[in-house]
C-alpha cells in the first residue's frame, strides 16, 4: 500500500562527524565493484583499502593521527576485532567510535551494533548514520585477555546505532577454575 522508499545517500560534503572507512580486501563482501562503490562515495583521504595486516595497522595509525570521530570497518568480525585491537594498542587520548559494515562471513558483532544489510542502500545508511551528529553512539564493552580483545559483552539495544566507542573498560579476566573434586 504505497510504500515509499527514500533514497539514502552519504553526503561527504555535509558530514559533521569525521568518518573513515577501512575495507578488508580479503572479506567476502569486499569485491572490486564494492570498492568502486565506496570510492564514489567516500573521499580518497578517508578511505583505506589495505592489502594486508601490516598496511591495515598503518591505516589505523592514520585514523588515530587524523582524529576521526568514527571508523567504519568493512569486513566481518575479524576485521572489527583487528581494528579494535589496533586502536587500543595505540592508546591515544581519544579513539574513534567503531561501526562495522556487514561485509564479512562472520557478522555477529554487526548484529550487536545494529549494522544495516550489505546492500548499497544499507551501506549508504550506515555511512550516513556514522556521519550524523544527532545519531547516538552507545558504548559496547570490549573484553581483553592477555592483551588481546577477544569478545564483547552484549548489552541492551537502544535507539541510535550501537558502536564500540573506545576506550572501553577492559577488565582483567578472573582466574579459570581448576578442575578437581567437587
Amino acid at each position: 500500500p504505497g510504500a515509499r522508499c527514500a533514497r539514502i545517500e552519504y553526503d561527504r560534503r555535509v558530514a559533521a562527524r569525521r568518518v573513515a572507512v577501512l575495507l578488508n580486501r580479503a572479506a567476502q563482501g569486499v569485491t572490486a565493484a564494492r570498492v568502486r562503490w565506496f570510492r564514489d562515495r567516500v573521499a580518497a583521504e578517508n578511505l583505506f583499502v589495505p592489502d594486508g595486516i601490516a598496511t591495515a595497522h598503518d591505516a589505523l595509525g592514520l585514523v588515530v593521527e587524523r582524529g576521526y570521530d568514527v571508523l567504519c570497518t568493512g569486513g566481518g568480525d575479524g576485521t572489527f576485532m583487528l581494528a579494535a585491537q589496533g586502536l587500543l594498542a595505540r592508546a591515544p587520548a581519544r579513539l574513534p567510535a567503531l561501526l562495522p559494515l556487514r561485509l564479512g562471513t562472520g557478522n555477529a558483532v554487526h548484529d550487536v551494533c545494529g549494522s544495516s544489510p550489505a546492500t548499497p542502500r544499507g551501506l549508504a545508511r550506515d555511512l550516513a548514520r556514522a556521519a550524523e551528529p544527532s545519531e547516538r553512539i552507545a558504548p559496547l564493552r570490549l573484553l581483553e585477555l592477555d592483551g588481546r580483545v577477544i569478545a564483547m559483552e552484549r548489552g541492551a539495544k537502544s535507539g541510535g546505532f550501537t558502536a564500540a566507542q573506545l576506550p572501553m573498560e577492559a577488565p582483567s579476566a578472573p582466574p579459570l577454575p581448576t578442575s578437581g573434586p567437587n
